[in-house]
């Protein structure tokens, strides 16, 4: 506690260290030494919009050198439009007007002599939607985007996945593999952390797979792939970050849309609400999604070494699932201010699902014996929850890039996870002898407060610094019962005791960022968290038993250096450390026994681990042409590593007493692991409306655990190849089609390899004429050919090799449409995420954003460079182009903002619109 209190002293004085490094600024302008400057010729101006003749505040004024065409000084305007470059040399300028949403404008040719000082006047810019007559404009985005720190991807252009859920978005996303379960990864890995709309949520309390399918499809504007995080975010995340961002409304007015779609295996029923009148607006979004007779089967072969020698078994059986998903929003956000917003969101979330697995027949030869031994058992499982979270942000304004925010959240998830199984005598396999079932009800409980603050130092720099606090708690609750007959009562299971698992984590921490972007068109963004984390595991029963697990202080640096060597070649390199925190699925104690002969169970008394990031990209885009390539390496110490040995079982079923021979997976941070590979993307438009993307991912993975124990040493290493290719075409009346698909090679493990898989997919959409909604048709693997995973382990101890059929073909179609009326209003928001536990299944135990106050990562200049988004001022005069605000899109032309609210249908600009012309952008 000690310890924690002193944490507490570092945040508080971070934050006395902001206004003390701004009562430093001299006013120089960044970069010059007083003894450089030449000149003290002064140029002033007032920016103005064409159409309401109000000030541009905020804007980008560049002044650029005639002979080089290089950018040699900026600034922005202030709130009254106004602007003043000072410390001008001699020489022939122009100077370059911009600010997102409307056309770059650049001035006639200047002469600056004998210190000039020259007042431009009153300059006009005008809006990039605007065009003269009646010419109909519709925004256009690319499906990929690259920014300093992350790759975007844009799943409102994604046809395939209409009518599906996240998972299925996934799938087509670069540097992402999401397997047949659901499962994800980043570059190999799954140990990634995902967050909705930046902020985490009890929703992922569970397995990651299953919440991405609570996420539909259809509600998701775009999915960020971070791989070197900033100091600003949590540790947590060994190979980084998936940021999902939700469709939002920030327009004046009311619409309300609904959204339905039906097939094979799922249907979905989604309904939107937003109203914003003045300063205030609230969203309503709710969706229920339903999963029916999904198919599958596997069988299993495996060998473990007894006492007494080999023992082997064979199993095999069918299996179909069921699941409801409920997801609902409700947001509220109100402008206190000009420069003060409050905001809050609520969300609800359930889960329902039921799976049977009949027939599960098991073949086991004992040591010495050479007639098996039959068993057989129905099992059925329970997946249920419900998850809540609560959130509430205030931010306020100082001035461009400075502003002060706080932030809290409060989520909770429930679940109950249970199986009960029905063992059949060994004669019909229909009699039921016996029963045994495994209750488990769990909850995660978070509390988060998080305070940040930012402000440029000088018209190139910005600092930004905060302090988190994060309070968790889990709880597990087991039991275990048996039943003599199909109608006789259960009772506890004295063999297997129950227990109750408290878990306390309680994390503290700081962090400082600093970003420099240079003339030459540097960008440097280095920073470090300092964090303390203190844990109480304990046991109710066994005389309150605690978990010895140490507390531990974690440094947590990262540096990001990005130069734009030309304009269409950028170079990037990346250094991140991350930690990895054990999440509930990796610590649950509770032994799974719905398979007798494979049980797992996870350990409550794991330490986190620690990765090491490295990573260069560069990336070319020119018109029509994104090409993106990366190499990496990162190393892992002090894993946390799925391990199987063999453990002795108690078997339930009075036909064949006695104990047999199990393999059991549990979790140890025994490993350590090395990948090195490399990753190329790329997105070609051939024709106006026709485009391909897809890419390729090699890499090479060592892993070794170090045991002394010749019989629990391992390791092992591979290379491992996966790629992806999509294309897109727009027809003309509102007609689009998409179809691609994937695969992946075999996963290298500790113990052995995890099978291959690979996907297809086909979308056909129709837009409405009135632009209201539209029509799609979707399906995947609809050749209706069962995919066969085939996974495989081996040691001293044990082998194993699993084969898991996949019925994952799928058809739907579905229907949106939405009536109301809004118009564009620009807005910003900051959110809270919580990205530092590692669970299985995708890695994580948080991430669903809390209600409907859906905020884009985009803003608040959240990991990115001083001069993006709204206050794109330093960037751009650094000779960058500022990227697209949430609601504007990025023309694939030219590669300028255009100002049209996402889901808008088509409009004509007035004829009597002010004419103007359109500038020669050299810098394009």
């Amino acid at each position: 506690m000690q310890k924690f209190k002193a944490l507490c002293s570092l945040i508080l004085a971070a934050f006395s260290l902001g206004p003390m490094l701004m009562a430093q600024n001299t006013g120089i302008p960044d970069g010059k030494n007083p003894s450089q400057i030449k000149g003290e010729g002064v140029i002033q101006g007032l920016l103005l919009d064409s159409i309401t003749k109000k000030p541009v505040e905020f804007a980008t004024i560049a002044l650029i050198k005639k002979q080089t065409e290089a950018t040699v000084d900026g600034t922005i305007t202030d709130e009254n439009g106004e602007f003043e470059l000072k410390h001008i040399p001699d020489g022939e300028y122009f100077l370059e007007y911009g600010f997102l949403g409307y056309e770059t404008k650049r001035s006639a040719l200047i002469t600056m002599v004998k210190d000039s000082k020259l007042k431009m006047g009153k300059i006009y810019l005008s809006p990039e939607a605007l065009v003269l007559n009646t010419v109909t404009v519709e925004g256009t985005t690319e499906i990929i985007e690259e920014k300093v720190d992350r790759l975007v991807y844009n799943a409102e252009k994604d046809l395939s996945a209409k009518g599906g859920d996240a998972s299925d978005v996934m799938r087509n996303v670069p540097l992402l593999t999401v397997d047949l379960d659901g499962n994800v990864s980043l570059r190999g890995s799954s140990n990634v952390r995902v967050l909705i709309n930046n902020k985490p949520s009890s929703i992922m309390a569970g397995s990651v797979a299953d919440a991405l399918k609570q996420i539909p499809a259809d509600m998701i504007k775009s999915i960020e792939v971070i791989t070197s995080p900033s100091a600003r975010y949590e540790s947590e995340g060994s190979v980084g970050i998936i940021n999902i961002i939700t469709k939002k409304n920030t327009l004046q007015g009311m619409t309300l849309g609904i959204d339905l779609s039906v097939g094979n295996r799922g249907s979905m029923l989604g309904l939107n609400g937003n109203f914003r009148r003045g300063n205030m607006g609230f969203s309503l979004r709710g969706h229920g999604r339903a999963q029916y007779n999904v198919k599958g089967a596997f069988e299993n072969t495996q060998t473990t070494l007894t006492s007494l020698g080999l023992q082997s078994s064979t199993q095999s059986a069918e299996t179909i699932t069921n699941m409801l998903h409920g997801n609902y929003n409700l947001g509220w956000d109100w402008d206190i201010t000009k420069k003060s917003n409050l905001s809050a969101g609520l969300r609800f979330g359930t889960r329902s699902g039921l799976s049977q697995q009949d027939n599960l027949i098991t073949r086991t030869l004992l040591p010495g014996s050479t007639t098996p031994i039959l068993s057989g058992r129905n099992v059925d499982s329970k997946d249920l929850s419900f998850s809540y979270d609560l959130n509430v942000a205030f931010t306020h304004s100082v001035r461009p890039q400075e502003e002060f925010s706080f932030l809290g959240l409060y989520s909770r998830n429930n679940r109950t996870n249970d199986f009960e199984a029905d063992l059949l005598n060994n004669v019909d396999f229909e009699t039921i002898t016996a029963r045994q079932k495994n209750d488990n009800v769990s909850f995660n409980e978070e509390k988060t407060i998080q305070a940040e603050y930012q402000a440029p130092l000088g018209e190139r720099q910005l600092i930004e610094f905060g302090g988190k606090g994060i309070f968790r708690l889990v709880n597990s609750d087991y039991q275990y019962f048996l039943s003599d007959g199909p109608n006789s009562p259960y009772y506890l299971d004295e063999n297997r005791p129950s227990n109750v698992l408290n878990y306390d984590q309680t994390v503290g921490a700081g962090f400082l960022s600093y970003t420099l972007s240079t003339r030459n068109k540097f960008t440097f963004k280095i920073g470090s968290r300092l964090e303390y984390t203190d844990i109480n595991a304990r046991f109710q029963e066994n005389n309150g038993e605690t978990a010895a697990i140490p507390s531990y202080w974690s440094l947590i640096p990262s540096a990001n250096i990005s130069k734009n060597i030309s304009k269409t070649l950028t170079l990037k390199a990346g250094y991140n450390r991350r930690i990895q925190r054990p999440g509930i699925q990796i610590l649950n104690p509770n032994i799974n026994l719905a398979n007798i002969t494979n049980v797992s169970v996870g350990n409550p008394y794991l330490d986190p681990e620690l990765t090491d990031n490295y990573e260069l990209t560069a990336s070319i885009n020119m018109k029509g042409v994104y090409l993106t390539a990366a190499t990496f390496y990162r190393h892992t110490g002090n894993a946390i590593t799925s391990l199987r040995d063999t453990t002795s079982v108690l078997n339930p079923n009075p036909d064949e007493p006695g104990y047999i021979s199990a393999i059991r997976t549990t979790y140890q941070n025994i490993g350590k692991e090395n990948t090195v590979g490399f990753n190329v993307f790329g997105n070609v438009t051939l024709v106006k409306n026709w485009t391909i993307n897809g890419g390729f991912d090699i890499y090479n993975v060592n892993l070794t655990n170090n045991n002394p124990d010749p019989a629990y040493n391992a390791s092992n290493n591979g290379w491992v190849l996966g790629g992806r290719m999509f294309t897109n075409y727009k027809f003309k009346n509102g007609w689009g089609v998409q179809g691609g698909g994937g695969a992946r090679g075999r996963q290298v493990n500790l113990q052995g390899y995890s099978g291959s898989f690979a996907f297809y997919n086909l979308g056909l959409r129709k837009e409405f004429k009135n632009g209201k909604g539209n029509l799609n048709i979707a399906a995947e693997n609809f050749l209706n050919f069962p995919f066969r995973v085939n996974s495989s382990s081996k040691t001293a101890l044990l082998s194993q090799s699993n084969t898991n059929s996949f019925y994952n073909a799928g058809i739907r179609i579905g229907v949106n449409y939405r009536i109301g009326k809004m118009t564009f209003e620009e807005r910003r928001r900051k959110s809270i995420n919580n990205d530092d536990i590692k669970n299985d299944g995708g890695g994580n135990d948080q991430g669903m954003g809390g209600g409907g106050n859906e905020q884009p990562q985009n803003q608040g200049a959240r990991g990115q460079n001083p001069g993006q988004n709204r206050n794109a001022a330093n960037n751009q005069a650094a000779g960058q182009k500022p990227q697209p605000a949430p609601n504007q899109a990025k023309s694939t032309s030219t590669g300028k903002p255009q100002l049209v609210p996402a889901n808008t249908e088509k409009k004509e600009a007035p004829k009597e619109a002010v004419p103007f012309k359109k500038p020669e952008n050299k810098n394009q």
